[in-house]
């Protein structure tokens, strides 16, 4: 087992490759809105994510369970990234796809009707916010990239302080990039993102409430923003065929406006989709983030920290091992590299110096 795991080193391997395929997921959810795929489709990915939602706190559980036995509780948290296993977890399954796989499949006809949303005395418009906040947290998900990286450090590395020191700015531009779009989520009403169906409300209130279900042909026929509507359970008019809708219109896709005694179902897709790139936008800029300072800071902090460190630490413990720190020229001003020089100059030839009096003693 590994010194710094707290599962085993072939279950930390199970773990990268479950991470890496809910990375892959997650951006497949919103690939999915966007693309407009249809219902079963995403049932299925909803269904996925529940799954790795579920393994992961599991999971995050069962670190918390043994490091508590090995009485290093405060440790796995502080110093192995527990807070990143637990906003990677917990969270997600309660907030996120446990909710919506509630909503789908237990929550009756209109699945964004749920009893905590009455409770909570949440409108239309606060039910779409509700939920799109659950759907905007998901985004968390990128943190077990990080997590990939931490325990890709715990299976193989040459130097232990480099997952953690490469693992910070990602966290950072990840925690940054996740709260701006949070904030985005509370801010959106400012910026009136709203679907094209709302354009038709100027029309259709009065249309509805002074015409006859048999003249709303004339008038609605053919708008791609109006689904169809009901009075008192029964359908008057409709734009789009059942087996279609059931086909095509997940939870949110669509919204209810009440007008007298008529229930107005009003398509908002167009939204969907927008928010939809904008959290792949954000998953790109994450991830681009991730890999730029994958392959281009890890390896100038393992060439110009790490590996001067290890130098330097081998040739304090090792008797025989007396090999100089390469100095960089270009960054000699580097105070690590100033240190090298000391250890260069002054430590090396003292230990040389101790070596052959002790050989010439033992002669």
């Amino acid at each position: 087992m590994n010194r710094y795991s707290y599962l085993g080193r072939a279950l930390e391997g199970l773990l990268f490759i479950l991470i890496i395929l809910v990375i892959f997921l997650t951006y497949g959810e919103e690939l999915a809105v966007y693309l407009n795929l249809s219902v079963a489709m995403r049932r299925y990915l909803l269904m996925g994510s529940f799954c790795f939602d579920a393994i992961f706190s599991a999971e995050f559980i069962a670190r918390i369970i043994i490091s508590g036995k090995r009485r290093k509780l405060g440790r796995y948290f502080i110093r192995e990234g527990g807070i990143i296993d637990f906003f990677a977890s917990l969270p997600l399954l309660v907030l996120s796809s446990g909710p919506l796989l509630f909503m789908t499949y237990l929550s009756g006809d209109n699945g964004v009707v749920l009893p905590v949303m009455g409770a909570l005395g949440l409108g239309a418009a606060g039910k779409i916010r509700f939920l799109k906040i659950f759907k905007t947290i998901r985004i968390i998900r990128v943190f077990r990239f990080v997590r990939a990286i931490k325990l890709f450090g715990k299976i193989k590395t040459r130097y232990v302080m480099t997952p953690r020191y490469v693992g910070a700015p990602i966290l950072i531009v990840t925690a940054i990039s996740i709260a701006v779009l949070i904030s985005f989520t509370y801010l959106e009403d400012r910026w009136n993102i709203q679907p094209r169906a709302e354009e038709l409300r100027a029309v259709l209130v009065p249309t509805v409430e002074l015409e006859e279900p048999e003249n709303f042909p004339l008038f609605f026929s053919g708008s791609r923003s109006l689904l169809f509507i009901e009075e008192e359970g029964e359908t008057v008019f409709r734009n789009i065929e059942p087996e279609v809708f059931d086909a095509g219109y997940f939870n949110d896709d669509y919204y209810t406006l009440q007008i007298g005694t008529y229930t107005v179902y009003l398509d908002r897709k167009d939204v969907k989709r927008t928010y939809a790139l904008i959290n792949m936008l954000v998953f790109d800029i994450i991830i681009a983030s991730i890999i730029l300072i994958t392959l281009l800071y890890r390896p100038f902090f393992n060439r110009h920290i790490a590996s001067a460190t290890s130098v330097m630490l081998r040739g304090f413990k090792t008797i025989d091992y007396s090999t100089p720190v390469r100095v960089q020229e270009k960054r000699r001003e580097f105070e690590i590299y100033q240190l090298a020089e000391q250890y260069n100059k002054k430590w090396l030839p003292i230990k040389r110096r101790i070596i052959e009096i002790k050989k010439s003693k033992e002669r």
